[in-house]
């Protein structure tokens, strides 16, 4: 590599153009909430296959102007600090048949729960620990100490972790020596494994040297943490990988050797010689969401203007009484109580608030909902999911909004949880969410029909060292339509749409909107660009496509190289933006891009760029634009091939170039 390598770097920095991230969307976009706040792409509905909604009625209607009726029963929760929490830690007997070896029980790190989407498992954002003192060795001699166990593991690859710690009451500090989660690729939740796993990432039996702590008394512990989605409190399960079924961690069988010589020894049967006690609440902020008057007990803290609610209405705002504005380190949530949606077949939500988090503030907002037949299950805040993972912020300004809820029919309650946070400090905090007036309705008339592409779960571009990983992915779409969906094919093409084949999709289940996609692999070759477009096929027999103009548009995915070789390097563009620019937001495309590029998009400026320039490059489109662990760009494997790299994105310091990429590009800089 050579330095024009390291300059064409320093150049998609400066040019790097954009707002918004795959964790932190910007609600100023010019779009509605049924774009903004939920998968629904209004780009992806089929021309003429459009139908209006003529009127809604109103099932629930709270304006917070009094306690009684639809104002009744709202929560609000202090989830800032550290939370209180059970622990989980326990002796059971699932997951045990034809290993006899396990005797009668075993240690497992997991709960029942008949409100989540796997009933028994695990769920998000957990810390669990389970330790005790050792010292049984100590005075007995020997010339090496050994760590055994068994251990079943069904925890999400990549994000959800397995530790094994030890406390050396020397260094005041704990070490880890054993990490475990599902293997697999990167980017998958992984294959959970049994008892009998060979796996070298997580064996079924564990043999761990701790020789080094002979002879000094210890502390170890068993710790499992959680991030805060793909749990089986979210997630259904996904034969054959079996993510977190039942998860999320077994053990039995724990024994301490010195040398051949057991000195401790838990059958997770006779007795409970661990410490697991449950989390105490502490260090809350003290401020959440309460309801008072605008104008009377809180003020936006801006300028009057001419839309501002009348003085005196009731709102519930999550700020400190005394600024009227959010503090450092808040986590205020708002929750709904439980709304009769039984019978309903399309629902609607719509709130009129105040939104301001600009992000130079470092705050964001979020919208989770919970929907079940059983009344308790919308009652709990670990009821709730984020049905479009990211967050939110926006400048100030009300805000009148829609969101369209018809995946949650079908049930007979529905509840509603909003959430502001203030993370590290960044500027000077606002009056954040305002809350003024929300309600859930039945709307009708024929929405025709309408697809959603999972922002996470989408095909993306791949290298040809890549191929047994490319061919096991998938693509969720969500397609529905009053008249059920009897079928949804992927179209594909990678001769420039002469010749098209069609792969059928698979259906998550019968009462899901959601529909899996399997790869293109007969036009997966070396150096092609593939075009794909879905076809729906309605219950009366009516066809609707994504895009709505498709075949004229189309997604892409490519398997690279195309352009350059090993011989003849070439140039890489990296998108890890996948947006429309500053400006251009009333012109929104669709998302994910199609092909060809419209002029909004922040990648047709390179492409222009280039292409006036005569050159010839290759494009990486990240799996999930900027900002998550997807949005990493490509693996030092496909850097052979370019001597020169673009990486253009968004603004946002902490979602420019994941530390991996840093790390690639300087090893490849003096390789």
């Amino acid at each position: 590599m050579n330095n024009r390598f390291l300059t064409m770097v320093a150049v998609g920095m400066i040019l790097a153009l954009g707002v918004g991230a795959a964790s932190a969307y910007d609600l100023d976009d010019g779009t509605s909430l049924r774009s903004a706040m939920s998968r629904f792409d209004p780009a992806a509905q089929p021309s003429g296959n459009n139908g209006a909604r003529l009127e809604t009625l109103w099932i629930f209607d709270a304006d917070y102007s009094d306690l009684i009726g639809d104002n009744a029963g709202w929560t609000t929760y202090d989830r800032s600090g550290t939370l209180a929490s059970d622990n989980f830690w326990h002796h059971d007997t699932i997951r045990m048949t034809g290993f006899p070896h396990l005797g009668d029980s075993t240690w497992w790190c997991g709960t029942y729960n008949d409100c989540w989407r796997q009933p028994r498992g695990y769920g998000n954002d957990w810390l669990q620990i389970m330790e005790r003192h050792f010292d049984e060795h100590i005075g007995v001699g020997g010339t090496s100490l050994t760590f055994e166990y068994d251990q079943r593991v069904a925890m999400e690859n990549g994000w959800d972790y397995g530790y094994v710690d030890i406390f050396e009451a020397v260094a005041d500090s704990w070490y880890t020596v054993v990490k475990v989660d599902n293997p697999g690729f990167a980017g998958t939740p992984g294959m959970s494994q049994d008892w009998d796993s060979t796996n070298e990432f997580a064996p079924g039996h564990m043999v761990v040297d701790i020789s080094e702590y002979l002879g000094t008394e210890f502390d170890l512990r068993f710790r499992f943490e959680s991030d805060i989605a793909f749990s089986s409190q979210d997630q259904y399960n996904n034969p054959p990988q079996n993510s977190v079924l039942d998860g999320a961690w077994q053990l039995d069988n724990i024994t301490l050797y010195v040398d051949t010589t057991p000195v401790f020894y838990d059958d997770a049967e006779s007795g409970d010689p661990w410490i697991h006690d449950d989390v105490v609440a502490s260090g809350q902020t003290g401020v959440t969401f309460w309801r008072g008057q605008f104008g009377i007990d809180f003020v936006t803290g801006r300028d009057f203007t001419c839309d501002d609610r009348p003085v005196g209405s009731w709102m519930f705002a999550g700020v400190d009484p005394f600024t009227s504005q959010m503090v450092d380190n808040e986590a205020a949530w708002l929750m709904s109580p439980p709304i009769d949606i039984s019978g309903a077949q399309k629902l609607v939500g719509y709130w009129d608030f105040w939104l301001d988090m600009p992000r130079e503030t470092g705050d964001i907002c979020n919208l989770e909902l919970a929907s079940d037949d059983q009344y308790h299950c919308v009652t709990s805040p670990d009821g709730f999911m984020d049905e479009n993972p990211g967050w939110w912020y926006g400048d100030a300004g009300w805000r009148t909004r829609y969101d369209d809820w018809d995946a949650f029919t079908g049930n007979d309650w529905l509840a509603t949880l909003w959430i502001e946070i203030s993370d590290t400090p960044i500027g000077l905090h606002w009056a954040g969410i305002l809350m003024n007036h929300q309600k859930v309705g039945i709307p009708s008339g024929d929405a025709g029909t309408v697809f959603e592409i999972d922002t996470w779960n989408r095909f993306n571009d791949w290298y040809v060292e890549q191929m047994p990983e490319a061919l096991l992915d998938t693509m969720y779409i969500g397609v529905k339509d009053d008249d059920g969906i009897a079928s949804v094919t992927l179209m594909a093409s990678n001769d420039g749409g002469l010749n098209w084949s069609s792969y059928n999709c698979r259906h998550e289940s019968e009462d899901s909107q959601w529909w899996y996609s399997p790869p293109p692999s007969a036009e997966m070759t070396l150096g092609s660009e593939i075009w794909m477009y879905f076809e729906a096929l309605d219950g009366v027999g009516n066809t609707a496509i994504y895009p709505r103009d498709a075949p004229d548009h189309y997604l892409e995915m490519s398997i690279l190289p195309i352009t350059a070789s090993v011989s003849n390097p070439g140039l890489l563009l990296v998108d890890k933006h996948g947006r429309v620019t500053p400006g251009a937001q009333r012109f929104r495309g669709g998302y994910p891009i199609t092909r060809p590029l419209i002029q909004n998009h922040s990648e047709y400026y390179y492409v222009e760029m280039l292409e006036i320039l005569g050159y010839e490059w290759d494009t990486y489109d990240v799996e999930v634009p900027s900002g998550s662990i997807k949005s990493e760009g490509p693996d030092t494997m496909a850097y052979k091939y370019y001597d020169t790299q673009i990486w253009f994105f968004n603004e946002f310091n902490a979602y420019l170039l994941w530390a991996v990429d840093q790390e690639n590009l300087i090893a490849m800089r003096w390789a």
